[in-house]
């Protein structure tokens, strides 16, 4: 049991105490946190201000002493003595002798000089030389302290020649001071140059010549401690002069100067980096121009423990002095104080531990307090805890006994018996509508089935059972993928991480349709639709399922009737380009029997008119036998020429015959064809009723099937239509053809006769020629034979006129076969279009 769980089960009047405590505690923690973090600062802020005026004090101590010396250094010169000594030194005609003022010499002026100095020395005890060489570096002077007396030293000074602030010196102008850094001696002490040159002052020189450098030398462990020893924290009985670090250092990070038993070696590069590198790192910090940076001139600040090599914290400050400035700004030296923490914060370290021995014995204190109120206040509380339990137990008609608790408990009780009451009612209200929502879930025809936001079941309805074959207990409190095959089953977690990471619906709220799988392993077709109910914290997905197994046969048997039909079209548009090719034939062979035709009748005629001459010829030989030899040749040579003609007519009225009989065998064979796509048209007609039956099934689905029905229903009705046109003009054709043929028949047999009958003529012209006794007789003869022909010949022409008609009729009713073959390919490829969509 975790730590929260357990503290749940124990006693209320436990809790409250035990809360009380943690606030009680965490109050005072915060308070003393507060207070000591606040101490801190002040006490840190106090401490700071202190050792920064302790600082300054030191460092202005020190600063005081090099600009009294750099005063004297540059004041000195200009006594008479050591003008005085350059005079002597100038002076070519009596070297020695000071030629402005009479009786002096070198040795007098260097003994004045000795005295003077010797006077200054006295008063600032830290200077343990003044000297004074030549502008070779020679010794001139010296004046040296020996215990509390000085002594003049002329003879026996060793050359500073080869010292660096000698060579410095000489570099300068006059009226400035070069003061070298603190060094140890040849006589092993800490020492302090501060040179300035002196310079010729001979009349009538355009510039001054340098000859010399005046010297005065300081001890620099005396000046740093004195300077320290003037720090008033020595003068504080209160404070360990050991808790205070005071440490003096140049540029170079080496000690000059370190107080305390645990003092850092002096003279050794970088040893003030290493163990303060905070302060180390400001000091050496530089500017844009490659300057210190003057405004850390002066630093004080609480460095952290994090911050420093011992992982100690330190109360720590600084301040740099440029000692040969104006001169030399790269040179300088640095006070810093430093003190622990721990030491500078003891008395705060004290008041916390003050702090915590108070707040622990109040703290006691007040939980004794609150425990007793708590359990005066939790004893009614106890009661309602008991009824509560017999009421979580499932006795819900529990009557909640009269504790007469005090306060907020006493509300509570009564507010307890009216919630208990309005609970009951509310319990049965909620199971009749659980009942009633249940009874509607498990009511309705389609699969339902709700997901939560990870995917897994929370209920089934007993559609959904007989869909998949899962009961509802084998499937809620598994995730929802099972019901689906796969990829969708891998892949159905990621769809709602993904939804719910970018919010994008790609299937709540659409219908979609896809696979799923039986309980058997089975898989089949349904369509999903899914909601999202969103209620209080908690997302829950709604999806309804259909089971669209025959709906999706209905579809494939859809197909298969509209590619049937889009075959039949096809179908019917080959024989409707047939039907076209082969009435074009027909019309082109009709115009040409129609062409013949028109040569027939105007043989025709030809012959009308020579038999009609015969006749009158025959006529005249009976009239006249006197010129019957003559008649009788020009007849035969009639004759002869209509037995030619007659055998041309005879041939063309054969051709003619041909062609008809042709024509109708073509008519047949259109006939035959018009009945097949009539045929072809029923069955569209019966197909698009089929299909508008389905796509009335359908439904909303079948709508866009339907409309190409009816379409197809309309073409195959106008094919119909068209075709019981086609029909009615090839009967036409038919009838006229029939009669043409029965006229071409009649005319060749008329012909035939006709050919029979010029023939007798040619034997009765013979025998005219033969016999002039029987020329009355044979005129006569000649002449009804003549008449009888005439008749025949007009029977022929009329004959051959009525043929002419007839062709004339088919050529007219080939046209109007043709224009309606080329409609019905208009409407096959109409509606092959319709069917390829």
């Amino acid at each position: 049991m975790s730590w929260p769980e357990r503290f749940q089960s124990i006693s209320l009047r436990w809790q409250f105490s035990a809360l009380t405590a943690v606030a009680i505690v965490i109050s005072m923690a915060a308070m003393g946190r507060i207070a000591f973090n606040r101490s801190r600062d002040v006490v840190t802020e106090m401490t700071l201000d202190k050792m920064k005026a302790e600082t300054d004090a030191v460092a202005n101590q020190i600063m005081s002493v090099v600009d009294q010396t750099r005063a004297d250094t540059l004041t000195i010169p200009t006594f008479p003595p050591i003008p005085g000594i350059v005079r002597c030194w100038e002076n070519e005609i009596n070297p020695g002798q000071d030629p402005v003022q009479s009786g002096s010499t070198t040795e007098l002026w260097i003994t004045r000089l000795g005295q003077i100095v010797s006077a200054q020395m006295a008063f600032y005890p830290e200077r343990i030389r003044c000297a004074v060489y030549d502008a070779d570096g020679e010794g001139v002077m010296e004046v040296e302290k020996q215990g509390t007396s000085s002594v003049l030293i002329t003879e026996g000074i060793d050359s500073i020649a080869s010292e660096r602030y000698f060579r410095s010196a000489i570099e300068l102008n006059q009226a400035q001071v070069y003061i070298s850094p603190m060094m140890q001696d040849r006589s092993g002490k800490v020492a302090v140059h501060f040179c300035t040159p002196f310079f010729s002052a001979a009349a009538g020189r355009q510039r001054q010549t340098l000859k010399g450098v005046f010297i005065i030398t300081v001890d620099g462990r005396r000046l740093l401690e004195s300077a320290v020893a003037f720090n008033p924290s020595r003068r504080d009985a209160d404070r360990e002069i050991d808790q205070l670090k005071v440490e003096i250092a140049d540029e170079s990070m080496q000690f000059l100067y370190s107080s305390g038993a645990n003092a850092f070696p002096l003279f050794s590069p970088s040893v003030f980096k290493e163990v303060r590198p905070v302060r180390a790192e400001r000091l050496t910090r530089r500017d844009t121009a490659g300057a210190y940076d003057r405004e850390l001139d002066t630093y004080a600040a609480f460095v952290g423990a994090a911050e420093r090599p011992d992982g100690r914290g330190m109360v720590a400050t600084y301040r740099r002095m440029f000692y040969n400035a104006p001169e030399d700004n790269s040179r300088f030296w640095f006070v810093a104080l430093s003190e622990y923490s721990e030491t500078s914060l003891a008395s705060v370290n004290e008041l916390a531990t003050t702090y915590v021995v108070i707040g622990s014995v109040v703290t006691l204190a007040a939980l004794l307090l609150v425990f007793f109120i708590a359990r005066k206040l939790t004893a009614s509380l106890s009661a309602l805890l008991a009824s509560a339990d017999q009421i979580a137990a499932g006795n819900l008609e529990t009557e909640i006994a009269a504790s007469h608790g005090m306060g907020e408990a006493g509300k509570l009780e009564s507010s307890f018996r009216s919630m208990t009451e309005k609970l009951n009612a509310m319990i049965r209200e909620a199971s009749d509508q659980q009942a009633r929502t249940k009874a509607l879930f498990n009511a309705t025809a389609d699969g339902l089935v709700t997901i939560d936001s990870t995917g897994i079941v929370t209920s089934f309805n007993l559609a959904a059972e007989s869909l998949f074959g899962y009961r509802a207990d084998e499937v809620i409190g598994n995730n929802v993928s099972m019901l689906t095959p796969s990829p969708h089953r891998e892949q159905h977690d990621g769809y709602l991480r993904r939804y719910f990471a970018t919010g994008e619906a790609r299937i709540i709220g659409h219908d979609r349709e896809l696979d799923a799988v039986r309980k058997d392993g089975s898989t089949f077709p349904i369509s999903l639709r899914v909601s999202e109910l969103k209620r209080h914290d908690e997302t829950v997905f709604i999806g309804l399922i259909q089971d669209i197994t025959e709906r999706k046969q209905a579809e494939a048997e859809r197909l298969t009737l509209f590619q049937a039909i889009r075959d039949a079209v096809h179908r019917l548009a080959v024989a409707t380009q047939q039907i076209l090719a082969t009435t074009s034939q027909q019309s082109a062979g009709t115009q040409e029997q129609a062409a013949t035709v028109a040569e027939v009748v105007a043989t025709a005629d030809q012959i009308s008119q020579s038999a009609a001459q015969a006749a009158l010829r025959a006529d005249d030989v009976a009239k006249s036998a006197r010129h019957t030899d003559e008649i009788g040749n020009v007849g035969l040579r009639a004759i002869e020429d209509s037995v030619q003609a007659m055998d041309k007519v005879k041939l063309q009225v054969e051709s003619i015959a041909d062609s008809m009989l042709s024509l109708a065998e073509r008519a047949t064979a259109i006939g035959e064809i018009t009945a097949t796509v009539s045929e072809i048209a029923e069955q569209t007609n019966v197909l698009a009723l089929n299909a508008s039956v389905e796509a009335s099934r359908a439904g909303e689905h079948g709508k866009g099937f339907a409309v190409v029905a009816a379409e197809v229903k309309s073409l195959a009705q106008e094919s119909k239509r068209a075709t019981a046109q086609v029909r009615v003009i090839l009967g036409e054709i038919q009838q006229a053809t029939n009669a043409a043929v029965l006229s071409t028949e009649q005319g060749t047999r008329t012909v035939h006769d006709a050919n029979e009958v010029i023939g007798q003529a040619g034997g009765t012209i013979h025998s005219l020629a033969t016999t002039l006794a029987e020329s009355a007789q044979t005129a006569s003869q000649i002449s009804a034979t003549a008449n009888q022909q005439a008749a025949a010949v007009g029977q022929l022409n009329h004959g051959i006129r009525n043929i002419d008609t007839v062709t004339k009729q088919s050529v007219e009713a080939i046209g109007h076969i043709e224009d309606a073959a080329r409609n019905l390919a208009a409407l096959s490829d109409e509606l092959a279009s319709l069917t390829d969509r």
